[in-house]
């Protein structure tokens, strides 16, 4: 086992709560509508954590929802996202919110390669900023600016959308602090 899984299983042993968002809450309700406006046939959610948001998706219609992560066992299924048991575009959409920056910069191609071939779309939301435990060890080790995520998207997407979500934390970009980048496109 890889230290970055061992490392993931003992956070999800020790904190129920690791991986949990509450995708019913009103802060994460506007995500939420914007996976149902992109009306999805089938949705894949990598790194799907306590598997909510399919929950929450299935109750808003959308039938085929599959959660999964490495590391978690409320995931439908327990894969790494660089090597996933499923047909080749057997998923209209990928979902990974909050997850390529816990990938190694070296894999994330790797990632983006395998979201390609499982799946016709993606909708994907990263972290700009570190996550540093008591430790020492960062959970984010690719925190890269908006420009790096969007040229890694322009060579296995097309038409893609991207916007900046400002926060107090994040990298700083055409002159606004942002915490997160939300990138959506199609496979090329």
């Amino acid at each position: 086992m890889s230290k970055e899984k061992q490392l993931y299983k003992e956070l999800y042993s020790i904190d129920s709560k690791y991986g949990h968002h509450d995708w019913s809450a009103p802060k994460r309700r506007t995500e939420v509508l914007e996976h149902i406006k992109l009306k999805p046939e089938s949705v894949l959610d990598v790194g799907c954590g306590s598997n909510h948001l399919c929950s929450v998706l299935k109750e808003k219609g959308i039938k085929k929802c599959v959660g999964v992560d490495f590391a978690s066992p409320q995931a439908d299924v327990m894969a790494d996202a660089t090597d996933m048991p499923f047909s080749d575009q057997s998923y209209d959409l990928i979902i990974c919110s909050d997850v390529l920056e816990h990938i190694t910069e070296d894999n994330i191609d790797n990632c983006l390669t395998e979201f390609c071939r499982v799946g016709k779309r993606i909708y994907a939301k990263i972290a700009l900023f570190p996550d540093v435990r008591k430790d020492g060890i960062d959970l984010h080790p690719c925190v890269k600016p908006p420009p790096w995520w969007i040229e890694k998207f322009k060579k296995f997407y097309k038409n893609i959308e991207f916007n900046c979500k400002p926060g107090s934390l994040g990298l700083i970009y055409k002159g606004i602090r942002c915490s997160h980048i939300k990138l959506v496109g199609e496979k090329i």
